[in-house]
């Protein structure tokens, strides 16, 4: 083997590496999401209705409008990875969605620059607290630029 074969063959692993690297970082380019929600944040007193805390903060490179706030219930996990693998079939049940408030505004939509976050609050309906229990309940922030929405699991 010489010299010159040498060196192609580092050239050759040089070049494959920086390809992977640029299609890593264009993965990861643009806005990207991250929620957490909390049901049990808020209880005054055995009368009071729940009330839910929501935070959506964009961890990505470019701004994201959030749009809305909606929750998806699937009955189990089985229909949750198959709607992920988009089989046509499998229906999730969006629930009616829910405007978050602060006080007595509406606080969507909402333009999350890098690293901004966006918290809101909403009371949480007796069927959300039942179907948290039975299956596999979702909150999902929906963006102008994301057709699917992010998703975080209420445990």
């Amino acid at each position: 083997m010489s010299l010159s074969d040498l060196v192609a063959a580092y050239a050759a692993v040089v070049a494959t590496l920086v390809l992977v690297w640029d299609i890593i970082k264009w993965r990861r380019a643009g806005a990207r999401l991250s929620v957490w929600v909390s049901f049990d944040a808020f209880k005054e007193s055995e009368g009071d209705q729940r009330r839910a805390i929501i935070s959506v903060s964009n961890v990505g490179d470019s701004p994201a409008t959030l749009t809305h706030i909606w929750f998806v219930w699937f009955p189990h996990s089985v229909y949750l990875w198959l709607w992920r693998l988009r089989v046509s079939c499998i229906k999730k049940q969006r629930l009616v969605y829910i405007p978050p408030h602060s006080g007595n505004e509406l606080v969507l939509p909402k333009k999350l620059e890098h690293s901004d976050e966006w918290v809101g609050e909403i009371q949480v309906p007796e069927r959300l607290q039942e179907l948290r229990k039975t299956g596999r309940l979702f909150v999902v922030a929906g963006t102008t630029t994301d057709d699917r929405g992010t998703y975080q699991e209420v445990v």
